[in-house]
This record gives C-alpha cells, sequence and structure tokens, in this order.
C-alpha cells in the first residue's frame, strides 16, 4: 500500500480498498465456483437450508467493512509502519489480557 501511495498520491484510501477488494472478490469467487466440487456451492445450498445464517453473515461483513475501514485510513494517513505497530499492540495487549 505504501508503493501505491508514493505512485499515486491522489487515491484516497477508499480507492486502494476498493481495488482490493474488488481482486479479492474475482480470485475468491472463481476459487469457489470454479469447478462443481467448490465449496461456494456448499455455502449457497447451507444459506438456502438456513435462511437465518444470511443475518449473520451480513452482520459479520459489516464488521469487517469497518475494520478495514480503520486500516485502510491509518495506511493512507500514517503508513504501515504505525499500521503494523497499532495492530501489534493491539494483539500484544489481547494475549496479555487474555492470560490474566
Amino acid at each position: 500500500q505504501d508503493s501505491l501511495k508514493a505512485r499515486y498520491p491522489k487515491t484516497s484510501a477508499w480507492g486502494i480498498m476498493l481495488g482490493m477488494n474488488l481482486w479479492g472478490t474475482i480470485y475468491n469467487m472463481i476459487y469457489m465456483f470454479a469447478w462443481p466440487s467448490a465449496s461456494g456451492y456448499e455455502a449457497v445450498h447451507f444459506c438456502k437450508l438456513h435462511p437465518e445464517a444470511v443475518w449473520d453473515i451480513f452482520l459479520y461483513y459489516c464488521c469487517g467493512a469497518v475494520g478495514q475501514n480503520f486500516i485502510f485510513l491509518t495506511i493512507s494517513r500514517f503508513g504501515s509502519l504505525v499500521n503494523t505497530t497499532i495492530t501489534t499492540t493491539r494483539k500484544f495487549v489481547s494475549i496479555v489480557v487474555s492470560s490474566l
């Protein structure tokens, strides 16, 4: 992400996030639905059998989107080193607190 920001300084955090998520979606769809035994078909079938799970999946997606906004805003404003430091510190504190 730092090299993208250096090469294209006008690119916003949401532009980078959109590009990365679009490519990720394309790769995941190919991986999940490229052949008949792929797991994507099982996931769709499960959601058809259990429509109440779709709401939980949607909420999970929303939480991930909010988290991605914070990550990409941090990277675009402060750089990836600061984001890595924040993430590592958060995980370290989480491990210490959970071990008490």
